[in-house]
């Protein structure tokens, strides 16, 4: 895997990932469960307060505003209703963060059974009518979300997180699912 340095300019779709991607809130997630236990809440009631005040990665929306300028399709690719529901109904989120830069949503919402992240990029290849895995970028930030867009066929490209705790396995199939990664989303527009 290396560093991005240009992207391919004949892409039919990017596919974002949206926790730990457009915005840090892997660390959240990864803790999730002591702080269910030390605030006697639901998962679902911090992750509610927590994305009111969560803010999207750096250089994110450059990279959001380049791609819709040049007329690039982008869709979110994120299984994870709970993320998406509360980030859809957050004021200070849709006020600051570009989510009209995106032609739509891919989420469990778009199946009417059970469906994998595999089923969800399969679903975004299918509908850009795509030929060649270079015309489909998918930008993620977990191990498990860059092996579904691969095996998928995408270009994969690792939204490198240095504050998340990644373990040796994690990190050796994020080599392996990522054919490039990028730690400032600017490197993605020049």
């Amino acid at each position: 895997m290396k560093k991005i340095d240009k992207l391919n300019k004949n892409i039919k779709v990017i596919c974002w990932d949206l926790d730990g991607t457009l915005f840090d809130t892997e660390i959240m997630w990864f803790n999730m469960d002591n702080l269910v236990k030390e605030q006697n809440k639901s998962s679902e009631e911090i992750c509610t307060v927590a994305y009111k005040t969560w803010d999207y990665r750096e250089n994110a929306p450059v990279a959001l505003k380049y791609f819709k300028e040049n007329k690039v399709p982008q869709v979110i690719v994120n299984k994870c209703d709970l993320t998406n529901q509360a980030m859809y109904k957050n004021e200070t989120i849709n006020k600051s963060f570009p989510f009209d830069q995106f032609e739509e949503v891919i989420s469990e919402k778009n199946f009417k059974e059970e469906c994998s992240l595999e089923d969800m990029f399969k679903l975004a290849y299918q509908k850009y009518d795509i030929k060649d895995k270079k015309e489909a970028i998918a930008i993620c930030d977990m191990p498990f979300e860059l092996k579904a867009a691969k095996d998928i066929g995408f270009t994969t490209i690792w939204a490198k997180n240095k504050n998340y705790p990644f373990t040796k396995d994690e990190l050796k199939e994020i080599e392996e699912s990522s054919d490039y990664y990028v730690e400032d989303f600017r490197d993605l527009v020049k």
